[in-house]
């Protein structure tokens, strides 16, 4: 059971600037949402409407209000880890697309330019490739949630104060000390790296990192015009939530991001290794 006392711990985790988080009784609903969402097998799901959400499961609520307030009530049966895990995805989503803005289901890294988005479904090697980019001085921006902000014409990576998560296997690859690392709570097999700085970079590319179905080369493609439409749309992060709830919000954004230099890189299922995909992520983001 978490104690009421670590609120402003959490709130600090999140990583995202004016959020309070308090412990207290949630509704199940709220009246009226645009989105009415059950989970299969499980008891609970998501409501929400443009300005409020409430989150349930493992008999655990969350009320997401604003953009600026989060209340958890904690349930007997919540696994250890699931407030923080749910904090640092669809909470953080909700209170960002509340406050008008969206995250890329992507990592990132600094490039020479500023940040480079390496996107991608889980298990794309996004992670792994940004560490060994990081390895190289391309330093680590953020994991797995990209936070893009738009103004004037320019787009900004915001980065949480999510850090960079690696399976044993990968850190072993990548010669990291494994010994001691904290694990990501809930539900994961990785192990907890660096914490990035929340400094707001310009965004410089955007790679979309896939895995072919048969072997093959590493293949890169430019992204133009409805191609980085849709690629963009595809990985706005928890967009299966999202694109109801904000659907033009969210064609607007995609149609900013897809105004960047964008790629797709496409590895094999073997005869291919880590430096081969962060020499070809550099390359077209103009990094070496």
């Amino acid at each position: 059971m978490l104690r009421v006392d670590r609120s402003a711990e959490l709130a600090r985790g999140l990583g995202l600037p004016g959020v309070a988080v308090e412990f207290g009784r949630v509704a199940p609903r709220i009246p009226e949402p645009v989105v009415d969402i059950p989970w299969i097998g499980e008891e609970g799901g998501i409501t929400a409407d443009r300005r409020r959400a409430r989150l349930e499961l493992f008999d655990t609520r969350f009320a997401i209000e604003e953009g600026r307030q989060v209340t958890i009530e904690v349930g007997a049966n919540s696994p250890s880890g699931f407030v923080e895990n749910q904090l640092g995805t669809t909470v953080t989503a909700l209170l960002l697309a509340q406050r008008g803005l969206f995250a890329l289901h992507a990592n990132a890294v600094r490039g020479p330019a500023g940040a480079i988005l390496i996107a991608g479904d889980s298990g794309a090697g996004k992670s792994t490739a940004s560490a060994r980019l990081d390895q190289r001085g391309f330093a680590f921006l953020a994991d797995d949630l990209s936070p893009l902000t738009l103004s004037e014409g320019e787009i900004r990576l915001e980065p949480t104060r999510r850090p960079l998560r690696l399976s044993h296997d990968a850190a072993t690859a990548l010669a990291l000390e494994t010994d001691g690392r904290p694990r990501e709570p809930f539900a994961s097999d990785k192990l907890i790296f660096r914490v990035p700085e929340r400094v707001l970079e310009p965004v410089a590319a955007a790679v979309v990192l896939e895995t072919a179905a048969e072997g093959g080369d590493l293949e890169a493609t430019p992204l133009q015009g409805m191609t980085a439409l849709a690629a963009a749309e595809a990985h706005l992060y928890r967009g299966w939530l999202l694109h109801e709830i904000y659907r033009s919000e969210t064609f607007a954004w995609a149609g900013a991001v897809a105004s960047l230099p964008m790629f797709r890189l496409v590895r094999p299922l073997s005869a291919w290794t880590i430096d081969d995909v962060a020499d070809a992520i550099a390359r077209l983001a103009g990094g070496d």
